[in-house]
């Protein structure tokens, strides 16, 4: 049986998340609900399922020499999961997201900083 490999190339960083009762309006400042961190990212979240699922997936990304990529290779090496792919610069930071989070509605809005993943 022939086993079915996959690459996974996109975007993964560390994510920020507030939830708020609404968003701000120009000039307003809004006093958020709560707040946490995690890391994710599209490429890097569907490189975990993948990998949980059973597949032979290699993540393809390019990151930072800052703590953010660390918090990513030690999700990788606790799930023992490939870093072949992995590839470190000095030249700019690891991904990070803003997600502002409307508690009421559920809509969100994202800001990120694509770092290393735009080289």
């Amino acid at each position: 049986m022939k086993e079915n490999k996959i690459a996974v190339i996109g975007l993964s960083g560390e994510s920020i998340f507030m939830k708020m009762d609404h968003f701000n309006q120009e000039g307003e400042t809004v006093i958020a609900d709560t707040y946490h961190v995690e890391y994710g990212g599209k490429g890097f979240n569907q490189c975990v399922a993948a990998h949980k699922a059973g597949a032979n997936v290699k993540m393809n990304k390019k990151m930072g020499k800052d703590d953010f990529a660390n918090v990513a290779l030690n999700i990788m090496n606790e799930l023992n999961m490939p870093q072949d792919y992995i590839f470190k610069t000095d030249m700019t930071s690891t991904g990070i997201a803003l997600i502002l989070v409307n508690d009421e509605t559920g809509q969100n809005e994202i800001v990120i900083v694509p770092g290393a993943c735009n080289q």
